[in-house]
């Protein structure tokens, strides 16, 4: 009511001069402004499953090899020697991810898993190249690994350094969520 009254008086004083317009045309702004969720910017749509995969192994094709220097004695001497692993997505089928884990370009090992078997929960990055025999490992590397909620089975993939690992870790655990992972009961 006040505005329309605002409106009606200045109306009547300055009705040639456009003050009546631009004050009609303010008013209509700040309304439409209240109106739009969160004042004009469109919320972002989460990504799809299709992009998430497509996200992760582009992300995999780029840092999905850790390397690390171990340096140690032995019978004869010391000794330095760089190992590189690797993980690639080879296919990806809806929740099935068919990957592959290599060395140094021979494939060691191959497998398929399905997100919807993993706890979101699970996903973490521990350190890629852990050697309890005393050698001294030089390495950014990480592993990040999940774990299926009946503990039987899971993913692990290796990631060139922690800071990129945070990046896969939230792809991951987006296309789980998207496939319908659960949480673990304990």
């Amino acid at each position: 009511m006040k505005i329309w009254t605002v409106c009606k008086m200045t109306r009547s004083r300055a009705l040639n001069d456009g003050v009546f317009r631009a004050l009609i045309s303010a008013s209509l702004m700040v309304v439409l402004f209240m109106l739009t969720p969160l004042g004009g910017f469109a919320q972002q749509a989460s990504p799809s499953l299709a992009e998430t995969t497509t996200y992760m192994t582009s992300f995999l094709a780029n840092h999905g090899c850790a390397t690390a220097k171990l340096t140690g004695g032995g019978p004869n001497g010391n000794f330095t020697r760089t190992i590189t692993s690797c993980a690639a997505i080879t296919h990806v089928d809806k929740c099935m991810v068919e990957m592959k884990w290599y060395n140094a370009t021979v494939i060691s090992a191959h497998g398929s898993v399905d997100l919807s078997l993993l706890d979101p929960a699970s996903i973490k990055s521990v350190p890629a190249f852990l050697d309890a025999s005393g050698l001294s490992t030089e390495t950014d590397a990480v592993l990040v690994t999940a774990y299926a909620t009946d503990t039987k089975g899971g993913v692990s993939l290796f990631i060139d350094n922690s800071e990129n690992a945070t990046h896969l870790i939230k792809a991951l655990g987006h296309a789980i969520m998207l496939c319908g992972g659960k949480k673990g009961a304990f």
